[in-house]
């Protein structure tokens, strides 16, 4: 008989079901048991996101719990059809990404990603129930904006900040931008979704993938002259420069790739008067193509 514990008993659990999505069928017997335990009424399991949007779309759980890296449809593709696909019956649900990283720059990937909470592997039963009570906790509004969809991700007000505020609550803040830029800022986050996707499935030696990203990224470079915004159509710049510079190498790190998918997002969401820190990141990624490039050079010879 599963026990409720004390820290979740105010959001009623016992009425609640799960869905965990993981390919290890370990890791989704371990996080099943760990909320019986924790007292859900009813937990369901998938290997990966398809067949995860397969049961939502008939079954509609109250939480997701999804891994990061699955085959076909990973982690990522499905919080995105979750929260923004129409066919979504759930767009709202508190989800939880399990991963292995722990990066700062691989954590900023997944709190962009519209997730409620992060949970890194390993793992123990105390953390699963933290972070749980902190995805169902009503404190956050929930964001619909034509890049993010999520929770808020301001977990506190304070007081004394002076910066750029930006929840929906706040005094609308004045972009110079036409709709129409808008509307290419949103098609190049939409391609940098799908090409931090593609990252985790890649294989440096697959010439037809890396002939996809390449493909993918200069279009979403095309796409960000729309935008007039010369820090996103820099760091777009930068990652073709990397895939065409190490593409047909058998080399092409994933990580780089990756690296410059955060930086991307984040110069989405930071407005255009946030000169210096749009600046900075463009900056680290050139810098790091560049060292990248000058160490292909190097083996090559």
């Amino acid at each position: 008989m599963s026990v409720m514990r004390p820290v979740l008993d105010r959001y009623a659990v016992s009425r609640m079901s799960a869905l965990v999505v993981d390919d290890q069928r370990f890791a989704r017997q371990l996080l099943c048991d760990l909320l019986r335990v924790l007292g859900f009424m009813s937990v369901r399991t998938a290997c990966d996101g398809r067949e995860a949007v397969e049961q939502i779309q008939t079954w509609a759980p109250n939480v997701v719990l999804t891994d990061w890296r699955m085959s076909p449809m990973d982690g990522f593709e499905l919080i995105d059809w979750i929260r923004r696909d129409r066919a979504s019956p759930i767009p709202e649900a508190p989800i939880l990404l399990v991963t292995g990283h722990h990066r700062k720059e691989r954590v900023a990937q997944a709190r962009d990603s519209g997730v409620n909470e992060i949970i890194v592997k390993p793992f123990s039963p105390l953390m699963i129930e933290a972070k749980l009570a902190a995805a169902l906790s009503p404190e956050r509004a929930f964001v619909r904006g034509s890049v993010y969809v999520g929770p808020c991700r301001r977990r506190r007000d304070n007081d004394s900040f002076r910066g750029r505020r930006r929840r929906l609550s706040d005094p609308p803040a004045v972009e110079n931008r036409s709709d129409e830029q808008m509307a290419a800022v949103e098609d190049v986050a939409k391609d940098a979704r799908a090409l931090n996707s593609m990252s985790f499935r890649l294989d440096a030696r697959d010439r037809a993938a890396i002939r996809e990203m390449h493909a993918r990224s200069h279009a979403a470079w095309m796409r960000s002259h729309d935008a007039a915004d010369g820090e996103l159509e820099q760091s777009l710049a930068s990652l073709v420069r990397y895939i065409e510079g190490v593409g047909a190498s058998g080399r092409l790190d994933a990580e780089v790739v990756q690296t410059h998918i955060g930086a991307i997002m984040q110069i989405v969401n930071l407005p255009l008067d946030h000169e210096d820190l749009r600046a900075d990141l463009v900056e680290n990624l050139e810098r790091m193509v560049r060292k990248k490039l000058r160490w292909g050079r190097r083996l090559a010879a």
